[in-house]
């Protein structure tokens, strides 16, 4: 549950609530043309980088110099070093007054559409300069006053940026750019947006990926949004772009609105006609659908653990900002993660863990158990728009959680598990091949011979080969598969209802399946659901394990794992929750 005033929790429980607020942020940037853009050599100082400037990079430190009221002496600024360089900005080897500094970007994308410039200068900015492309735009800017300027100006055909700086706000002062960005940021509020839509879904048990699909409408009234309009900023979002969403709420008697982060999520697709624009957006798991094949097999004296495994898996599908709980460190298993996409590959891990998958509302990907501790929070009667459909779902009498070994191959040859009849290659290249079941004991033929060729890296799935010669072969990648021996442990839950089986391929020991087993058995033992419409409470999370009033079980609690959160001038919503807890027989 995000943190909120106790104002805002008084407030909000009132019969009339107070007006509701809503705001979208769009980062509209080329992201071809961020990924692949360079500055062309020029008159730069010799601690001048531009390698960093197309990323949102962090500069430290500044170099102190013997410009204009540039100079700190409040230990923020080094002095240059003849023996060392640390990493710079881009910066003019001339005063600007002594002599016009002039950027030439190239694309490298070929012809490159963009709307927006957004360019980072530092403290002492241009003032005065020019903005030109090869396919014949030209921007004057006069009087800039901002040390980030940005402009929403559609830029059309271009392979190349050429910017010329005439004028510094201190004038006798070096040129200084901290980053550039292709593109500028937008915000929508309650004055434009008409509605908007937030499902969240979170699998207790890990037995399906999490899923926050987020939509919002804009108004078209003046055709702003009109996809044939080729300056419109609709034509400028590109799948995977950022979306910040944020929810709020005025208090009576407050200054304020008090806001509530709703999530980070990316655009996916848009549509509009000539009333109004949507924008539907998707968590960035979604996206993590590449190929996962470095799962390693190990002795069993050497098993890694869950955390490690989880960690790789995050790492190779180039995640930031993610969370591992420590728990998963408890956790050890020495068969290899099998070939499935990467975010199949956290579920995996989650389950064996014993744990979920969350996506938290900084865009974060999280693996963690789920918390016993009760939030200060009660879905009253009042806060309910519908009355609670109550669903009791079928019991679990067994529960069958298998667990797995391997063992080595004892045949002496080994057998073909890759081949490609023709593969030109030149010396020394290096290519990965991947494999369709765990292996092991690997070797390479290049037309029927070996020695051609070397086995650089492998796993259980993929084998990394570098040639030792130039020309076209038939490739074959030999090797034993591991032997796989399936047991189970078997949990007995209830005396009637259906029998259930649960298979994880990391589960490497009887008594992890017994810990998984009796994990699964406590969400099993209460198959009760709870589904309503509410009031809207932005606040709340799911897998939030909170109380819901119920006349014949006081105190009983539940989590709503799957709920929808609506704004039109106000909230509303729409709650599945599972019954966390009896209170009253157990039973």
């Amino acid at each position: 549950m995000q943190q909120v005033s106790d104002a805002y929790k008084e407030s909000m429980k009132s019969t009339l609530r107070e007006q509701a607020y809503i705001r979208v942020s769009f980062g509209l940037f080329n992201q071809e043309a961020q990924a692949n853009s360079t500055v062309s050599d020029g008159d730069y100082a010799y601690f001048s980088n531009a390698d960093n400037l197309f990323v949102n990079h962090s500069y430290e430190p500044t170099y102190a110099t013997l410009e204009e009221n540039f100079m700190r002496v409040d230990g923020s600024m080094r002095f240059l070093s003849a023996n060392w360089v640390y990493d710079s900005c881009l910066v003019s080897e001339k005063l600007v007054s002594e002599a016009p500094c002039t950027v030439v970007i190239q694309m490298n994308s070929g012809v490159i559409d963009f709307k927006g410039v957004t360019v980072d200068f530092g403290d002492n900015y241009p003032v005065d300069f020019d903005v030109k492309t090869d396919s014949g735009q030209t921007l004057e800017v006069r009087g800039n006053s901002n040390s980030q300027w940005i402009t929403d100006e559609a830029f059309l055909g271009a392979t190349t940026v050429t910017m010329t700086f005439t004028a510094m706000k201190n004038p006798k002062s070096r040129l200084r750019i901290y980053s550039i960005l292709f593109g500028f940021g937008m915000k929508f509020d309650n004055t434009t947006i008409i509605s908007a839509n937030q499902s969240s879904y979170t699998s207790l048990i890990s037995e399906a990926l999490p899923q926050i699909d987020f939509s919002v409408q804009l108004e078209n009234y003046n055709h702003a949004f009109n996809l044939d309009n080729p300056t419109s900023v609709i034509n400028y979002l590109e799948s995977g772009q950022p979306v910040k969403v944020e929810y709020g709420y005025k208090t009576p008697g407050a200054d304020k609105i008090e806001w509530i982060p709703g999530g980070v999520f990316e655009c996916a697709e848009w549509e509009a006609n000539d009333t109004s624009a949507t924008i539907k957006c998707q968590d960035t798991l979604r996206n993590l659908a590449g190929d996962y094949y470095k799962g390693k097999a190990y002795d069993r004296a050497s098993a890694v653990t869950l955390y490690s495994m989880a960690n790789e898996v995050l790492q190779f599908a180039g995640v930031d900002g993610y969370y591992i709980d420590d728990s998963l460190k408890n956790v050890r298993s020495y068969l290899p993660v099998p070939r499935v996409s990467c975010r199949e590959a956290l579920q995996i891990i989650a389950n064996a863990a014993c744990s979920m998958i969350e996506y938290d509302r900084n865009g974060h990907i999280k693996i963690r158990p789920l918390s016993n501790d009760v939030i200060d929070f009660t879905m009253e009667k009042s806060d309910m728009l519908s009355s609670p459909k109550t669903v009791k779902q079928e019991q679990i009498r067994d529960l069958y959680v298998s667990w797995f070994k391997y063992n080595y191959n004892s045949e002496e040859t080994k057998s073909v598990l890759f081949t490609q009849d023709s593969i030109t290659v030149e010396k020394d290249q290096i290519e990965t091949f991947l494999l369709d079941d765990p292996s092991y004991l690997f070797s390479i033929r290049l037309d029927g011979y070996a020695g051609k060729a070397v086995l650089k890296e492998s796993g259980a799935y993929y084998v990394t080969v570098r040639f030792l010669a130039s020309g076209t072969y038939k490739l074959e990648i030999l090797g034993r598969k591991y032997q796989w021996v399936e047991k189970k442990f078997v949990k007995h839950i209830s005396d009637k209802g259906k029998d259930i089986e649960w298979s994880n391929p990391i589960i490497s020991k009887e008594s992890d399946a017994e810990r998984l087993a009796n994990w699964l058995a406590s969400y099993y033992a209460l198959p009760v659901e709870y589904e309503y419409d509410t009031r809207g409470n932005p606040e709340l999370d799911t897998t939030d394990l909170i109380k819901q009033e119920n006349e014949f079980r006081p105190g009983m609690t539940v989590i709503p794992y799957n709920q929808t959160l609506k704004y039109s001038q106000g909230f509303s919503g729409h709650i599945i929750a599972r019954r966390r807890s009896n209170d009253v027989d157990n039973s």
